[in-house]
């Protein structure tokens, strides 16, 4: 029998027959939900059990220990635990949230098929569909919303709409409000940093720094990487990452017959 285990900084957790997603949060917080050899399904809530359930998923957890996540019970509904308060029941209940302050959203269809946000307490809708697309933020997370009239908006955790958009890829939004959205029909556009270009979700790098002040773009058409709205460097990235102590985006690129490495040191 396969079995799947949990590695929270190199320390082993669990012996289950499966596992779902993994959440950990900066101080080392963590949680994750897993199917058990009675074939039922827990969260396991920073080393404490929770369930069971005929299905969980979704799981998040802050610095200070609020969790959420949501499941399916016995009564074939599904519902959201929010740090030991349950909502619900719901015809669908998805895309669970919580930023780094504690604050909660989650997604969901009621019974009138319309689709909801919970937005830590606030409900906004209905509409065609909604949906969590960035919960990295510290304050928040972002939601992507269509309307009746067929526009796409976005929504922040402290309520504030951005919009309407046409048909957009991808947002990023910082802490400070600045954002950026990719148009699905190829061009890029970023109000913020005013940059444009073709985009190809394919073939392209995304990341930002850890207080979302700072975002790094790489597409394989380009012949540079994009910081802040700036064109950097002479090729594309292969692989990025982040480093928080430094404050700065590194990255390696293939120039000629060289491998190189660059560090971009962030204001």
């Amino acid at each position: 029998m396969i079995k799947y285990f949990v590695y929270i900084d190199s320390k082993r957790i669990g012996s289950h027959k499966h596992i779902g997603n993994v959440a950990i949060a900066e101080n080392g917080k963590y949680a994750f939900c897993y199917r058990d050899t009675d074939d039922k399904y827990y969260a396991n809530i920073d080393g404490k059990a929770l369930g069971p359930y005929r299905w969980c998923d979704n799981v998040a957890i802050a610095e200070n220990g609020k969790y959420a996540f949501s499941y399916l019970d016995t009564d074939g509904k599904r519902y959201a635990n929010i740090d030991g308060k349950v909502f619900g029941p719901y015809h669908d209940c998805d895309n669970v949230a919580m930023a780094g302050n504690g604050k909660y959203a989650f997604c969901y269809t009621d019974t009138d098929g319309a689709y909801y946000a919970n937005i830590d307490g606030k409900i906004i809708g209905p509409y065609k569909n909604i949906s969590v697309i960035d919960s990295e933020k510290k304050d928040g997370c972002i939601f992507d919303c269509l309307s009746n009239d067929g526009n796409y908006y976005y929504v922040d955790l402290t309520g504030k709409i951005f919009g309407p958009f046409d048909d957009p890829y991808h947002v990023f939004m910082s802490t400070s409000g600045k954002y950026a959205y990719n148009e699905y029909r190829g061009a890029m556009v970023n109000p913020s940093f005013k940059l444009s270009g073709l985009y190809n979700p394919y073939y392209s790098l995304e990341i930002a720094s850890s207080d979302r002040e700072h975002s790094f773009f790489s597409n394989i058409e380009y012949e540079y990487v994009v910081i802040d709205g700036k064109a950097v460097g002479q090729s594309p990235a292969l692989n990025v990452w982040y480093n928080k102590k430094n404050n700065s985006f590194q990255w390696n690129s293939i120039e000629g017959k060289d491998l190189l490495v660059y560090e971009y040191q962030l204001n």
